[in-house]
Order: structure tokens, then C-alpha cells, then sequence
């Protein structure tokens, strides 16, 4: 497959997959019958996805057929059995509940076409005629008069204009724009696959390496590469020589009075001037000249505020703040982004322990811990994925505050009771601990498994429009991952990389980088690492969401996996970004203790936060959950949904249900017993259901039916399928083992089976 092709069906297939998840197309399973064909390019079976319209609209009887040449929006081909809806009504096959591109064939959808004889990309007519006469040997089809043929269809942009076609209530300006992000997605896809990234190493390899080292990005996202400049910014083509992963920071200067201004921006962005002060005055240029102080420091008119902005932004600054100082370009410091481009280190720097000669971007050591480096994230004017990555004056308030007066209070050690050993206790905290086998409640962040990278300062426009305020902001973050291997012995990976292929040289290209950096040879060696990587993400981020109501939003993107530098072994997890968590306010309110004292006005005067909405986030913010349902969903989607269905996919424990029974069995341990039983229970009946009713749904974040509403800061959700419950290929969702029954004949509780398990020498996955 040529890399044009091979990008088409990147996008094609995150489309399909989609529309059927989010049951935008009804998609019907059909399993080839044997042996013809005989598995034709390992093709186990197809999917029949039905156009929007029919979809929209309950399934019809068999007696009232569904027409081949105009019912079906296209025909795909698969190498792996799909999950299946629990509840399907349409008759005419398995109504299929979650589809990913890995179960598909990486093969363009199929259309059914008149067959003239001079169809253009037709398939081979062994494998159209077996599909057409599955369908006409099944009832509820009616096929037309005239001969029809299936013929490829790798155009993700025909497919979508077909389902739009029979969809309604989306406005034409979102179908065209829409249309554009998926021809930009395929644009840059190709790229990446004609200029691959080299292939990291472990243990040599910088974070920076693995953050820059990802081919396709999102599973599932169809605008998983779309990557659109937004005028009046220069539109950077795929045959540009400008290189996103390695910019230029700028300077602009505006009035303080025209910005909202969060803590020690100013102070922290200092050793900022100075290096770009000193990096222009060697150019010595008359220009440069006048934007310098006697003393070679950079001129700041009165009451200004210098702000460090990513080169790219320029134009917009120059468009909508025409008030601002904008510095030479003389004035820049070379960086390096991280996987979301706007994030960004700066390599000139050293790192804390360096020679005090050298200036160093970090924060400051004292009571609140040793010094870290510091990372910018910065508003870019690009749109990528489906959203403009700015950063709103909402964010920009939010995340050093929720660093400042929530972190603190929700991590071990600051909080009343205090981790001790497994659990909660009134003693010192000691980090100690590898597991929660005593059923001890964890009642806050360990900080020797979880690191919180918080943000120290920001600075956005006070702009009255928030649209065009978003445009001028800054945030200083701890980076963590630079410099950890010499400082920790540590290396951090940010967890999208660890799944990632196609990297240079092409002998590197085929396996996951996990599996080329560690040694897992077999199927349990496998099952070894996930238990252990799923026990520390429970363990990391299930008890501030039970006992604080925070989720946090723990993907792959935002995650970064923490190894031992000289042994490999997986330590724990850092995670970034506050602007996707869910926070349930008045769980967090009453968990929350007097752990400090500060002047801000969310706390009385015994140091207790009283109010989190205005006073640490801005009223109506999106990060404001009215229930701990909606905490609990957002976590699964990150959690379970994302994180953990590529990793269990990439380690091929997926379409066995191995992998999965290894997170149900983690989840029930460290949980624990006592906490299914009391502040865990919600979170329990929330993904597993309760003692009666399995949950067989979760609410998942749909991302084309966001797209189609012009959503990106506020999710939509729809039921996906209940991976927790998946048991593999073969075993149907509602059914119940009759080795799963007691001796009454009843369904067996989760205990129950737990402790079965437990007493089996073959239990999969060991103790969590």
C-alpha cells in the first residue's frame, strides 16, 4: 500500500469506526462462510454499514427489506471479530457496538456499484461475489434488478459526503468544513509516513524523542493528523521545510492593565528575557539596539508585561493587539515541542543542578518541594484534531490555582489522614506500599506513583471576547520529564508513544515500540506488564476521583509512564493538563482539610477551601461536573475506553479476553473490598454495574457527533459498549457461563467468581 493510500485508509478507517460506535450508521456483522473463501487476505468476515438515514430510524422487519444499491453507505472488510451491542434488534446480523481499525483489513471501504463491466477499482471477483451472496442468502435484503458489483472506495472524503448526504440537521458550512479536516488529516498522515520519525530507544532515547516520535497519533480521532493554520497565519504545507517540532519562541510586550495575570508569571519568565536579551544583542544590529537597556537587558516599557509567545503566533498578535510590543526577531530562543506542538521545553537551559552562571528556567525550591524545570504551554493558532489549540482565558485561570489550593490537599501527606503502607492512616506518609491486597482504602494521590505536573503562572488577554482573548496566553508548567534520568534515574515516556509504529529505519517500523524496548517475548510476559501497568493507573488516578471527585484526564497524551533507567521497570505515572479533568464540587469541597494556610478568598481563615467554582475555576467551566456519574464517565473514556483498550490491543490480549479479565481483576483488588462497599460503590456500580444489573454501557465521548455540533470543550457522550464485561471473541456479551452459576442456579457475584479465580494456579495475570 503506497503511503497515499496507506493514509486514506488511516483517516477512512478512525471514520468508520466512528460512525459505528457512535451508532451514527448501523452496522451489521456477517461472518464468511467456509470455506470460500478461503480467508482471502485474512479476511474472517464484513461489516454492512447502513447509510445515515436508515440509521437514524429503528430496523425495519425482514418483511420490509433493506436495499443493496441504496441503503448501504459502504461494505468493509474485517480480519477480527467487533464487539457486539448487547441489546441489537435488527435482525439481519449482529448489530455491532464498537469497531476499531484494528479489527478492520487494511483495505478501502466497499460500494455497491451497477456493474458495467469498466468499474473502476473494482475488488477481485472472487471476494465481491462471496459478499453479495452472503447478503442475498440472508433475509431482509433486496438486491436491484441489474447486475451490482462492489468496487473500492478509499476517498475518506466520499465516504463521509455519502453519509452526510442522509443525515440531517447538520449545517452545510460544518459538512464542507468538516470535509477539510479529513483532507488535511490524509495530507499530513501521508507525510508522516514519507518522513517517518527515527525510532526511539530505551534507555537512551530523551522524553523529547518519544514525544516527537508519533506516526499516526489517536486510534480512533478521524482528525487524528489534521493540522489547519489559521489565517492570518502562513498556511505550512506537508512539503514545507518548516519543522513544528522545533520553533522559535518570540517576545511581545502589552500593557498589564489589558491582561488577567495568575501568580509569578512575571518572576518565572525572567531567565527567559534575559537569555533572549543576551541571544540579541551578539547579532548587534541598530534595531536590536533600541529594544535594549544600557545594562544588555531587554527594554520593557512602564507597567508592561513581556510575554513569551511561539513564533507562528505572530500574525495573530499583529491582527488582534495592535497595542502589542512586538520584539525583533532577533529576540527568540530555539524550542522543542512536545506531541501536542503547543507545549513546549527549552533546550538551551539547564537543569537545576547546573552551574548558576548558566540561567536556569525552573521553579523555585522551597517549602513546596526541590526545584523542577519549567515547560511553556502556548496559545498557536492552529487547529488540530477538531479543536483550535489557544488557550482559553477559562484554562489559563484554572490551572495554577487548581495547582496551588487542590493538589497540595488531595496528594498523601497533605491531607488529614496521611498514607501509611497500603492505606489510609493518621501516621507520616512513607510512600511504601506496592498493592492494596488488605483492601486499605487509598484516600489520596501517592506521590511515589503519581506525579501531578502542576501549573505555577499564566497570563491571557483581558480581550472581552474570549475568542479572541485566547489568542494571547501563556502557561508555565513543571516539566518533569526533563532532565528526570540525571536528577531521579528515571525515564518518562509519554504513553501514545509506547503504541506507536512505522518508525525509521524500516526494520523498526512493524512493532509497537513497547514490545521493541521491552522484553516480552510471550503471552505472559505480557499479561506480567499489564497487570502491573493497570494496578499503578488504578492506583494512580481511582482515588482522587472517589474521594475528592476529580478525575483527572488520564489518555495516552497526557500520561507519561515512568521507567526505571537502569532496570526497566514500570514506577509509575506523571499527568499533565487540567483544561479535560471532571471535578465533582461538592465531594471535593467536603474531602478537602485544613492542610494550609493562604489568602486566597475560596478558603476561610483555618485554611479550609470553601468555594471551588469562581474563586478556582470560572463559573459554567467545563471541568464542572453536576454529579459524580459524569467524574466516573470521564474516567472510563480515559482510562478504560482509550488508554487501556490500544494497550491491551497492541499487546494482542484483546480479541481473547485476557487482557481485559487481567483489568477487572486489578480493578476489584485495588479497589478493594471495603471500598466497593463505601465511598468505591459508586464508582463500582458506575463501570461494573450493581449485585442485580450488569452495566452493560458506559458513556463514551463521541467525537463526530461533538464535531457535527461545533463541540470541543463540552463532550457529548453516547453508551459504548462495557469493556469491562468483554470476555473475547466467541463469548456472547449477555451470556451468562453456566460454570459462572452456584449451586442455586444463580449468577454468581463478582466475589464469588474473584475468589475462584484466586484459588485457580493458572489465573491469569498473577495477583495485582
Amino acid at each position: 500500500m503506497d503511503p497515499f493510500t496507506k493514509a486514506q485508509f488511516a483517516t477512512s478507517s478512525r471514520l468508520v469506526s466512528c460512525l459505528v460506535t457512535e451508532s451514527l450508521s448501523r452496522a451489521l456483522y456477517y461472518k464468511f462462510p467456509l470455506p470460500t473463501p478461503p480467508s482471502p487476505g485474512g479476511i474472517t468476515g464484513f461489516c454492512v454499514l447502513l447509510s445515515g438515514s436508515l440509521s437514524s430510524q429503528p430496523p425495519r422487519s425482514l418483511n420490509e427489506p433493506y436495499i443493496l444499491s441504496s441503503d448501504v453507505l459502504a461494505i468493509v472488510l474485517l480480519a477480527h471479530v467487533p464487539v457486539f451491542k448487547h441489546d441489537g434488534t435488527d435482525l439481519r446480523g449482529q448489530e455491532i457496538g464498537l469497531l476499531d481499525p484494528m479489527d478492520m483489513i487494511r483495505a478501502a471501504p466497499l460500494k455497491v456499484q451497477a456493474d458495467s463491466g469498466e468499474a473502476e477499482g473494482g475488488v477481485a471477483d472472487s471476494l465481491s461475489k462471496s459478499i453479495l451472496s452472503t447478503l442475498s442468502s440472508s433475509s431482509g435484503w433486496q438486491f436491484p434488478t441489474e447486475q451490482i458489483t462492489l468496487v473500492s472506495s478509499p476517498d475518506p472524503l466520499v465516504l463521509w459526503r455519502d453519509f452526510a448526504s442522509g443525515f440531517a440537521g447538520v449545517e452545510e458550512s460544518t459538512l464542507i468544513d468538516i470535509a477539510e479536516e479529513f483532507q488535511s488529516s490524509v495530507k499530513w498522515q501521508q507525510h508522516s509516513y514519507l518522513h517517518p520519525p527515527k525510532a526511539p530507544t530505551f534507555p537512551s532515547s530523551p522524553s523529547i524523542e518519544w514525544e516527537q516520535s508519533i506516526v499516526e497519533g489517536h486510534p480512533t480521532h478521524p482528525m487524528h493528523k489534521t493540522r489547519m493554520f489559521l489565517p492570518p497565519m502562513r498556511d505550512i504545507t506537508d512539503d514545507d521545510t518548516y519543522d513544528l517540532y522545533n520553533p522559535q519562541l518570540r517576545f511581545i510586550a502589552l500593557p498589564k492593565s489589558s491582561l488577567h495575570i495568575t501568580y509569578d508569571f512575571e518572576e518565572l519568565t525572567e531567565p527567559l528575557r534575559r537569555t533572549a536579551a543576551q541571544a540579541a544583542a551578539a547579532a548587534a544590529s541598530d534595531q536590536v539596539q533600541k529594544f535594549l537597556t544600557p545594562t544588555g537587558e531587554m527594554s520593557i516599557p512602564p507597567s508592561h508585561l513581556v510575554i513569551p509567545i511561539h513564533e507562528l503566533q505572530i500574525p495573530h498578535i499583529e491582527e488582534k493587539f495592535p497595542d502589542a510590543l512586538i520584539y525583533p526577531e532577533q529576540f527568540k530562543l530555539p524550542l522543542q515541542a512536545q506531541q501536542s506542538i503547543r507545549s513546549v521545553i527549552l533546550p538551551s537551559f539547564s537543569s537545576p543542578s547546573s552551574s548558576s552562571s548558566h540561567p536556569s528556567f525552573s521553579s523555585p525550591s522551597g517549602s513546596s518541594g526541590p526545584s523542577v524545570p519549567l515547560a511553556l504551554k502556548l496559545s498557536v493558532g492552529i487547529k488540530l484534531t477538531s479543536a483550535i489549540r489557544t488557550i482559553s482565558p477559562a484554562s489559563a485561570f484554572l490551572g495554577p490555582r487548581f495547582s496551588k489550593h487542590v493538589i497540595p490537599r488531595i496528594t498523601a501527606g497533605n491531607t488529614k489522614g496521611t498514607i501509611t503502607g497500603n492505606g489510609l492512616d493518621n501516621g507520616n506518609a512513607t510512600g511504601e506500599g506496592t498493592g492494596n491486597k488488605q483492601g486499605k482504602a487509598i484516600k489520596a494521590i501517592d506521590p511515589s506513583i503519581l506525579t501531578v505536573a502542576k501549573e505555577l503562572a499564566s497570563v491571557v488577554s483581558t480581550h472581552p471576547d474570549p475568542d479572541i482573548a485566547k489568542f494571547c496566553a501563556a502557561i508555565v508548567r513543571e516539566a518533569h520529564d526533563v532532565d528526570y534520568e540525571a536528577n531521579v534515574g528515571e525515564r518518562l515516556i509519554v504513553c501514545t508513544a509506547l503504541v506507536e509504529t512505522g518508525h525509521s529505519p524500516s526494520s523498526s517500523s512493524s512493532d509497537p515500540a513497547l514490545l521493541r524496548i521491552l522484553p516480552l517475548p510471550t503471552k505472559q510476559t505480557k499479561l506480567t506488564f499489564l497487570t502491573s501497568y493497570t494496578t499503578l493507573l488504578f492506583r494512580a488516578f481511582l482515588p482522587p476521583a472517589i474521594h475528592h471527585g476529580v478525575a483527572f484526564e488520564a489518555h495516552p497524551q497526557n500520561c507519561l509512564a515512568r521507567f526505571d533507567v537502569a532496570t526497566g521497570e514500570l514506577l509509575g505515572f506523571v499527568i499533565r493538563d487540567f483544561g479535560g479533568i471532571r471535578v465533582h464540587e461538592a465531594t471535593l469541597i467536603s474531602s478537602l482539610t485544613s492542610s494550609s494556610s493562604s489568602n486566597s478568598e475560596s478558603e476561610d481563615p483555618n485554611g479550609n477551601l470553601t468555594q471551588f467554582e469562581s474563586e478556582i475555576a470560572l463559573a459554567g467551566h467545563s471541568i464542572l461536573a453536576p454529579s459524580l456519574e459524569e467524574v466516573y464517565t470521564r474516567l472510563y473514556h480515559t482510562l478504560i475506553h482509550n488508554h487501556l483498550q490500544q494497550l491491551i490491543r497492541v499487546l494482542e490480549l484483546h480479541y481473547d479476553g485476557t487482557g481485559w479479565e487481567v483489568v477487572r481483576g486489578c480493578f476489584g483488588e485495588v479497589l478493594g473490598r471495603e471500598e466497593r462497599e463505601g465511598r468505591g460503590r459508586g464508582l463500582w456500580e458506575a463501570w461494573m454495574g450493581s449485585d442485580k444489573e450488569r452495566r452493560e454501557t458506559v458513556e463514551g465521548k463521541c467525537f463526530m457527533r461533538m464535531r457535527m455540533q461545533g463541540m470541543y470543550r463540552f463532550h457529548l457522550h453516547g453508551p459504548f459498549p462495557n469493556l469491562l464485561h468483554y470476555r473475547g471473541v466467541g463469548v456472547e456479551d449477555d451470556a451468562i457461563d453456566s460454570d459462572d452459576l452456584n449451586e442455586n442456579g444463580e449468577e454468581e457475584s463478582w466475589e464469588d467468581l474473584r475468589e475462584d479465580e484466586e484459588n485457580e494456579e493458572d489465573w491469569i495475570g498473577g495477583v495485582c
